[in-house]
């Protein structure tokens, strides 16, 4: 289980479920699957636990076999399909603003994701960074690339191809249909994802843009942010949302994640021993309870979870393993 189980909008499980039907799969079976109702897809804008989305992302995958499902759930939906954050994009002034709102109101779609702009002398990056258990399944971060290369042509109207695609998935046996899909370069086995546009790209402006709408929907997006941000603002949980980025493939520390928070390092630790807790004992619980769920589908190979989790070599990974399960044993953490 999750500290503080992160949430999301149920329109991304709905999209991925209109997928999986026109594929000819059953709702009624998948949902059983991840411990899902319909009837929480009665309202597109309420709220599911990852966990659920995770599952689901498993069955699907489980019952299509298709080397590159992610690539093609991330050409169907158009950026209404995404609510209020969509719109907002939509009526933007230009494509970096868009893409700005997205990166503010992420959490509206998703506690398990980020989304980071940045700005370089003549391009733009932006990185995707999600929970271990997403990124772990490949086909999630797949489809959020895709998905974000067909939004910037949707919000300039134009045939927009990216500088470069990078992902932090291994390089597949065919590599064709990745540079088919995207039309540039596409680097695998990187630390994160993220997609890259010139300057010129980002200054192209919106074929919808209208500075009062977005001013509105700004003000519901700020509103919507609220309640997700009231729940959510203890250090630990921030210390574990900040650690999702820096897991897979580095190795995280407490100075890059006071970095990433905003404050020192003598602030972050006692901020964390207010509530009980410290930085090491924040990571060990992420890395345990993220390899609880790697492993309850017993197909990730254990080097893929060292890598995920950020250990050094899988010899790590196996002492901290045996050390979880030593405890647990003998009544410790579970």
């Amino acid at each position: 289980m999750y500290l503080k189980d992160p949430t999301q909008l149920s329109r991304g499980p709905l999209m991925l479920l209109h997928y999986a039907e026109q594929c000819g799969l059953k709702r009624s079976d998948l949902l059983d699957k991840c411990g899902l109702t319909n009837d929480i897809f009665a309202d597109p804008d309420s709220r599911i636990p990852t966990r659920s989305m995770v599952r689901l992302w498993r069955a699907v995958i489980d019952e299509i076999d298709d080397p590159i499902l992610g690539l093609n759930t991330g050409k169907i939906p158009g950026l209404v399909d995404f609510g209020l954050v969509g719109y907002a994009m939509r009526y933007s002034n230009n494509l970096q603003d868009a893409l700005h709102r997205l990166a503010r109101y992420q959490r509206i779609l998703s506690e398990a994701v980020r989304f980071t702009l940045s700005e370089r002398e003549d391009a733009c990056v932006l990185t995707w960074v999600s929970h271990p258990a997403l990124l772990a399944l490949r086909h999630p971060t797949e489809s959020a690339m895709m998905l974000l290369m067909r939004a910037a042509s949707e919000l300039t109207g134009e045939d927009l191809r990216p500088q470069k695609v990078e992902l932090p998935t291994p390089p597949p046996e065919d590599t064709a249909p990745y540079k088919k899909a995207f039309r540039c370069e596409v680097a695998f086995a990187c630390d994160t994802a993220a997609i890259t546009w010139t300057s010129r790209q980002m200054e192209l402006p919106t074929v919808t843009a209208d500075p009062a709408l977005v001013g509105y929907l700004d003000q519901l997006a700020s509103i919507a942010v609220g309640p997700i941000d009231a729940g959510k603002d203890s250090t630990t949980t921030a210390v574990r949302r900040a650690l999702w980025a820096m897991l897979p493939g580095g190795r995280p520390n407490i100075w890059r994640t006071a970095q990433e928070l905003g404050v020192s390092v003598r602030t972050l630790q006692r901020r964390l021993g207010e509530e009980g807790s410290s930085f090491s004992t924040v990571l060990d619980t992420l890395r345990r309870d993220v390899t609880r769920e790697l492993l309850a589908e017993g197909k990730q190979p254990v080097a893929d979870i060292s890598f995920l989790l950020g250990y050094s070599e899988p010899s790590a990974f196996h002492r901290a393993y045996r050390r979880w399960t030593d405890n647990a044993g003998s009544g410790g953490a579970r």
